[in-house]
C-alpha cells in the first residue's frame, strides 16, 4: 500500500476490500471516540474526513443520531441557508421550522426518522396544518 499523505490520518483498505478512514473524535466525557468513513477510492475517504476534520475545527460538526430535526435545521437556517438566500426566504424557512416542525416532527432525533414518520406528518399537514386550524397546507408549502 502507498505512504498516506499530509494530515490525512488513518485511511486503508479494510477486508471487504472497501476503503476507510478513521478519525478520533472529542467526546462529551473528554475522551476520545472513533467515528470510521468509507467509500470506493482513496480519494473519496480522503475527501470526506478532510471535511470532517474541517467541520471539527470550526465546531459545526453535528452528530446524526443525537441531534432532533428541530436543531439540525435551526443549525441549517443559522449556519448555512441565511447567506445563502434571500431575507424574504430566510424568514419563511425560519416560520416553517419554528411553527410547523418544531411542535411536530421536529422533536425525532436524525436517525430514528423514517419514511413512516414523514409521511404521517405529512399527511397531517395536509389534512389540518393551517396554524388557525382551519384546513391543511398547500402541497406547495409542505
Amino acid at each position: 500500500m502507498s505512504r498516506r499523505g499530509n494530515n490525512e490520518g488513518s485511511i486503508y483498505k479494510d477486508k471487504q476490500g472497501r476503503w476507510r478512514g478513521l478519525v478520533s473524535m472529542p467526546s462529551e466525557n473528554g475522551q476520545y471516540k472513533r467515528k470510521y468513513i468509507y467509500g470506493k477510492t482513496r480519494k473519496e475517504v480522503s475527501d470526506k474526513m478532510n471535511e470532517l476534520l474541517r467541520q471539527l475545527r470550526t465546531n459545526t460538526y453535528v452528530e446524526p443520531c443525537k441531534t432532533t430535526l428541530y436543531e439540525f435545521l435551526h443549525t441549517w437556517l443559522i449556519t448555512y441557508a441565511k447567506n445563502v438566500v434571500r431575507q424574504t426566504t430566510y424568514t419563511s424557512y425560519e416560520t416553517y421550522i419554528e411553527k410547523h416542525i418544531k411542535g411536530g416532527i421536529g422533536s425525532f432525533p436524525l436517525c430514528e426518522l423514517n419514511t413512516i414518520i414523514i409521511q404521517n406528518w405529512y399527511n397531517e399537514k395536509v389534512k389540518s396544518g393551517k396554524l388557525d386550524g382551519t384546513g391543511g397546507l398547500s402541497p406547495k408549502t409542505i
